[in-house]
Formats: C-alpha cells, sequence, structure tokens
C-alpha cells in the first residue's frame, strides 16, 4: 500500500512539472576526422575560462574567484574549464598564474583532446594547473595565497596554428 501511494505521489509530481520549458538543440560547425577527432572549425578564435561548479559551468569573470584545493596524490591545483571555439581539437594549452605582485604560481602547457561541450563549445572540463610558492618557497603552505589577486592566462593553440588567450584577473580563494 505504501509503495503505491508513494507512486501515485511521483506520478502526480510529475505531472505538475513545467514542461513548457523550450530546448535547444546546437549543431555546431565542426567536422569530425577517423577517430573523432576535430579537425576543422568555423569562426574566429575565441577561448573563455571557467569552472563547474556542481556540474554547471560558470565563466569565470574580472575580480572572480579562482579556487585552489588540495589534489588527491597531493599538491595544490586550480582546475579551470578551457572552452574554445574557432579552434580545432588536439591543441596545445599553455597556462600560467601570477599574483599581482609578479610571483608565478604555476605553469602548465599540455596538448590536450578537447570534447564537445552540448552548448557548442569544445572544452576541457578541469584543467590542472598547479599552484605553489616560487623557488625556494615551493614547499611552504600556500594558504597566505588565500585572498590575493593573480591574473591567469591560457593560450590555445591548434595544429593548423589558430591560437587565442584568456586573460582573467581573479582573486585566490581557497576550494
Amino acid at each position: 500500500m505504501f509503495i503505491q501511494r508513494r507512486a501515485l505521489w511521483v506520478f502526480l509530481g510529475l505531472l505538475a512539472c513545467d514542461t513548457s520549458a523550450e530546448q535547444r538543440f546546437v549543431d555546431p560547425p565542426i567536422q569530425l576526422a577517423d577517430g573523432y577527432l576535430i579537425h576543422a572549425v568555423a569562426g574566429d578564435p575565441y577561448v573563455e575560462l571557467g569552472y563547474y561548479e556542481e556540474q554547471l559551468y560558470r565563466p569565470l569573470e574580472v575580480g572572480g574567484d579562482c579556487p585552489v584545493g588540495y589534489g588527491l596524490q597531493g599538491g595544490t591545483w586550480t582546475m579551470p574549464a578551457v572552452r574554445t571555439q574557432g579552434i580545432g581539437s588536439p591543441a596545445t594549452i599553455a597556462c600560467d598564474l601570477v599574483t599581482s605582485g609578479g610571483e608565478l604560481l604555476g605553469k602548465v602547457t599540455a596538448k590536450q583532446q578537447f570534447y564537445l561541450a552540448t552548448d557548442g563549445y569544445l572544452e576541457i572540463a578541469f584543467f590542472p594547473l598547479p599552484v605553489t610558492h616560487e623557488a625556494p618557497f615551493e614547499e611552504q603552505d600556500i594558504t597566505d595565497l588565500y585572498g590575493q589577486e593573480a591574473t591567469i592566462r591560457c593560450t590555445v593553440t591548434d595544429g593548423e596554428g589558430r591560437s587565442e588567450s584568456a586573460v582573467v584577473q581573479v582573486v585566490i580563494a581557497e576550494a
């Protein structure tokens, strides 16, 4: 009896859901090569940085938080999403994080396979960028960085030479 009542409430709840929301499907201007590599794209090169919060993408804005957390296998990291349009995949991503005082906290360059997001961007949802003090202080705790202003810069370049950068002034925050 309890299960039947619960099923009735679930059914009534589904009927009450708002189904008037419009769905929008995006068909991005890309061409897939063998192995699903994206080798040709249309439009001007564009790069955007952001972060995922509970599976929702949030673009990084000037003065926004740059969350830094401890990695499962050690170290401290920020993991921005890198989104592109007009740049093919795979592509090389070069990112760095520098405080307003000029201290280089992290730098990494890697060739990555981008994936098609549901809104038509190509993206890396979590690009690992290490966050440490410069030598000889790289073993020191980074909690003194929380609240400091910094600049995160990422440049994306594909195999055909299309390239673009995103540069955002941020505030370092504990994740």
